[in-house]
């Protein structure tokens, strides 16, 4: 294995690692060179994309230790992820792996990373470490002994697939919106197969999950839906299974294929991604394969996180749920049971702040529970019309050309210039009561961001306490109808990342003007009642 890391890439594989998923884009229009040219990075080192992809063959799965691990590598702790692997090849040569030296380095640098992070979760990660780096020994030692250029051919099913890493121009960023949940890893790089443009050339892709056991009235829900958001340009998230997941990709599909309701959309409408439970050498059931292949054909993408050979066991999918909420901005379920796997995509895009929609079925019949409970313990707001979601999803989508100028043809103002660093000052009446100017003296200074939540959650909050996901919802209504200062005269622009609001909210919250009740809710916090409600 020393030849692992010792070997320098021939040109070859240096092409093949760091164009592959460039190059499945032949095909490339004029909006989506533009969608490319908004994610213009330099293409990631090829001895990183290399280490990435082995670690988590290692890792086999998610695994919190390793993508605490990788983190800690980047942040200066090791010398990159190619470290991590040089200290488990070292390791394994040991005479009692698991003991070493190495093994020592790399659990110093995690927990030297993890008392910065997690200070009180030290002893129990120490613990966790040295069963997890005994089960990583036992991945690497399946690893063939070869040159980089032919394990990049290995783990790529000799060049199948394309990988992506986070710092690769084609990475959705919204993955990394699992690292704000701070125990939910992400992705250490993607498998993919087809056009990887897709995963960023829709701002508002939209996840369609179900039952696997739909009836005609869940069919025929899913498939309007799909082509509902389709045909507004909406890239369609969903797994690879029969039923809601299949219906979902057939419609969306057609809705490409036919008749074009937007022209200028055309890059976008009708273009999907699979995600998958397991390596995508094992991508089923293989009724699904004709639709596979439909998916590739019409440009879409098949993704996973782990590697080609990884079978899809039960508990992967469970975990693959949390990509699917992830790259999309808003979850619908069309059809579920109380047990089906379609509610665990809905928590987890609760948890990541994603819009949730579940349509309501009859109250007889077991196939709509888990849509039902979903509206009745408000953790989904209800789809009445499959033209709805279009309608409600917060940030309609424009085609990628067209989005870059107003109707006057001029470039629209970046994400920066909507919510500058300069803050504007308010006084304390003003904070409090939503009078006078908006300049006051300096006792606390907001953005307009902040300005913007405090607004709502006060009006909001003299009713009733809010839930975060309703403040967001709320909020990009707000934003997406352009008055989200007051200004309905100019359109609206980028919303802002979840990361923006929370810290916002966290100003907010430590600023003394908002609380949290005992049951997670947000409320204003008055002159007269500065204690948390």
């Amino acid at each position: 294995m020393a030849s692992q890391l010792d070997s320098t890439p021939s040109p070859s594989a240096s092409t093949m690692i760091s164009t592959a998923a460039t190059t499945a884009d032949t095909t490339v229009s004029e909006s989506a060179n533009f969608a490319l040219q908004q994610h213009s990075r330099t293409i990631p080192d090829v001895e990183d994309t290399l280490a990435r992809a082995l670690l988590s063959y290692c890792a086999d799965g998610p695994d919190p230790i390793m993508h605490n691990l990788v983190l800690a590598s980047v942040n200066g702790k090791l010398e990159g992820p190619a470290a991590i692997l040089d200290c488990l090849r070292q390791e394994y040569s040991c005479k009692t792996p698991g003991t070493g030296r190495y093994a020592q380095r790399l659990q110093h640098a995690y927990i030297e990373y993890l008392t910065e992070i997690e200070p009180t979760h030290i002893a129990t990660g120490r613990r966790s470490f040295t069963t997890r780096i005994d089960r990583w020994l036992a991945r690497y030692a399946q690893i063939p002994d070869l040159r980089d250029e032919d394990l990049h051919a290995w783990i790529t099913s000799d060049g199948k697939y394309w990988i992506l890493t986070p710092e690769h121009p084609h990475w959705p960023k919204p993955l990394n919106d699992l690292h704000l949940r701070g125990y939910v890893p992400v992705p250490l790089c993607l498998w993919g197969q087809g056009r990887p443009s897709t995963l960023v050339l829709c701002q508002q892709p939209v996840a369609i999950v179900g039952s696997r056991e739909l009836d005609d009235y869940g069919r025929q829900v899913t498939q309007a839906i799909a082509c509902a958001v389709g045909s507004e340009g909406h890239v369609v998230i969903s797994g690879g299974a029969i039923g809601a997941d299949a219906c979902a990709h057939q419609a969306a599909i057609r809705c490409r294929s036919g008749p074009k309701t937007r022209p200028n959309d055309a890059d976008a409408s009708g273009l999907t991604v699979a995600v998958f439970a397991g390596g995508l050498d094992h991508m089923g059931p293989a009724r699904n394969l004709e639709l596979f292949e439909a998916i590739l054909s019409s440009g879409g993408t098949l993704l996973s996180e782990l590697s080609p050979d990884t079978i899809p066991a039960a508990p992967r999918f469970l975990f693959r749920n949390r990509i699917i909420a992830a790259l999309a901005g808003s979850v619908v379920v069309t059809q579920a049971r109380v047990r089906s796997g379609a509610l665990n995509t809905a928590h987890w895009a609760d948890m990541l702040c994603r819009e949730v929609y579940a349509v309501p079925g009859m109250v007889t019949s077991p196939n709509n529970a888990g849509c039902n409970a979903l509206i009745r313990d408000h953790k989904a707001e209800s789809i009445l019309k499959p033209e709805e979601v279009a309608n409600l999803i917060t940030h309609r989508h424009e085609s990628v050309r067209r989005s870059s100028k107003n109707k006057a043809g001029t470039t629209s103002v970046p994400t920066e210039a909507l919510f500058p660093q300069r803050p504007i000052s308010l006084s304390k009446a003003d904070i409090h009561t939503g009078s006078g100017s908006e300049t006051g003296s300096m006792d606390t200074t907001f953005t307009p961001l902040q300005r913007s939540l405090l607004s709502i959650i006060r009006t909001a909050s003299s009713n009733r306490p809010l839930r975060v996901e309703t403040l967001l919802t709320m909020f990009n209504r707000r934003h997406t109808e352009g008055n989200l200062y007051g200004n309905t005269s100019s359109p609206p622009q980028m919303p802002p990342t979840i990361e923006q609001v929370l810290t916002a909210l966290g100003t907010l919250e430590i600023a003394g003007v908002i609380a949290y009740d005992n049951r997670g809710l947000l409320k204003a916090v008055t002159p007269g009642n500065r204690q948390s409600p």
